[in-house]
């Protein structure tokens, strides 16, 4: 199993889209770890990266193509949003792993899944200071979907509480107007959004009060 998913990795790592590339990527980089590791005598360490390996390849695939699986054959409600929560929960956790950067992340967003879109923004939950903001307005202002631009909000939310420049300050500013304009932030029967919407402007508030 272990040798195949070596020939494999290394076989697809320069495949673009869908997230392979970050994914057989890390993969690749763990396998070559576990023989560094081997070699110098550290047979414990090279299972372990092994492991990790074997998870990360079953991971962000499986997390992508079972959102978008929940999104289109599940009927809305809260038991769709509970399975795509549950999902998200499973990227955050996959931020552990120390493959993980900001780059790495950005790329499986622009990939343009939206299974790959929710991993990367699940990923900058788990992981603020890995976060790009301009991902995070682009989402605000143009979302494909509610639950996408909850946690987009979410993830600025916690930025803001860590603390931010002016200029980003403004950005997030100017992104919650765009969607509110546009009509992709109003309240309706889940109101969440708005809400979440109205904490960050209030933080900004007090954020700029502060500094001033």
């Amino acid at each position: 199993m272990l040798l195949a998913l070596a020939l494999f990795a290394n076989q697809l790592e320069s495949v673009e889209g869908g997230g392979f590339k970050l994914q057989l990527g890390a993969v690749t980089a763990k396998l070559r770890e576990a023989e560094e590791a081997e070699a110098s005598g550290d047979q414990a360490g090279a299972e372990r990266l092994r492991r990790e390996a074997q998870l990360l390849f079953a991971a962000t695939e499986s997390i992508a193509s079972e959102y978008e699986a929940v999104r289109e054959h599940n009927p809305y409600g809260q038991a769709r949003t509970q399975a795509m929560e549950e999902l998200v929960a499973q990227a955050r956790k996959m931020a552990e792993f120390d493959f993980v950067s900001a780059d790495a992340i950005e790329q499986l967003f622009r990939s343009g899944q939206d299974g790959n879109r929710i991993t990367a923004i699940g990923l900058m939950r788990a992981k603020p200071e890995l976060a790009k903001l301009p991902l995070l307005t682009e989402v605000i202002r143009r979302s494909r979907s509610s639950f996408e631009q909850w946690h987009a909000l979410r993830v600025c939310l916690e930025l803001v509480r860590r603390g931010t420049s002016a200029a980003q300050q403004e950005e997030i500013r100017a992104a919650i107007a765009a969607a509110g304009a546009n009509g992709t932030l109003r309240g309706g029967l889940d109101g969440s959004r708005v809400r979440l919407a109205a904490m960050i402007e209030s933080e900004l508030r007090e954020s700029g009060s502060t500094s001033g």
